[in-house]
């Protein structure tokens, strides 16, 4: 996120956080459509103020800045596990899910209330759906903590599928429907 907010992210990842964002611009009254809030906010981001609006949002509940600038500092793996691919051509699903087992499975999550959770530990996929892919190439990177990994690999493997030939990706955002969503919002004073 740190990444998009800085014009390195995922062109992707920013349509639909730009979208997302657009439909809650309609949604408060800011905008009249999304196609403008879409603008407004892709001017946020290119002109710094978002990012700038997210350092005040973490100073203001406390939290380290210096993160923003020097990701290093962030909380790091004790390992980092590859996943090859089993065989060459072409994502056709990648089971979220799955992915997020296989983080839980690795430190990331709780089974019970008082156990800690590993913030260093997760999922970083390198393919994404419709991608081609050759047998060995990493599919994905398991951030893993001090735990056994095994399972938790095996989960990620079984998260991906594969087809001989290409596959178009669904959409990102299938359908915006503004109708109802916002008119029954109360808006409570303090």
């Amino acid at each position: 996120v740190v990444e998009l907010l800085q014009g390195k992210g995922p062109a992707d990842l920013e349509a639909l956080c730009l979208t997302l964002g657009a439909v809650a611009l309609v949604g408060a009254g800011v905008v009249e459509n999304v196609s403008e809030g879409e603008a407004l906010l892709k001017a946020k981001l290119d002109d710094g103020s978002a990012l700038a609006k997210f350092k005040q949002l973490v100073a203001a509940q406390g939290g380290d800045l210096s993160f923003i600038d020097d990701h290093a500092l962030l909380p790091q793996p004790s390992r980092v596990l590859l996943l090859p691919s089993p065989e060459s051509g072409y994502i056709a699903d990648i089971d979220a899910l799955k992915v997020a087992k296989s983080a839980k499975l690795a430190g990331a999550g709780r089974t019970v209330k008082d156990e800690p959770i590993h913030l260093g530990v997760g999922v970083l996929l390198r393919k994404k759906v419709g991608e081609p892919v050759k047998a060995g190439e990493t599919l994905a990177e398991l951030h893993a903590g001090d735990l056994d990994h095994t399972e938790a690999m095996a989960m990620l493997k079984s998260a991906f599928s594969f087809l001989p030939e290409p596959v178009t990706p669904a959409p990102l955002v299938e359908e915006i429907s503004l109708g109802d969503v916002f008119r029954n919002v109360t808006v409570l004073n303090s």
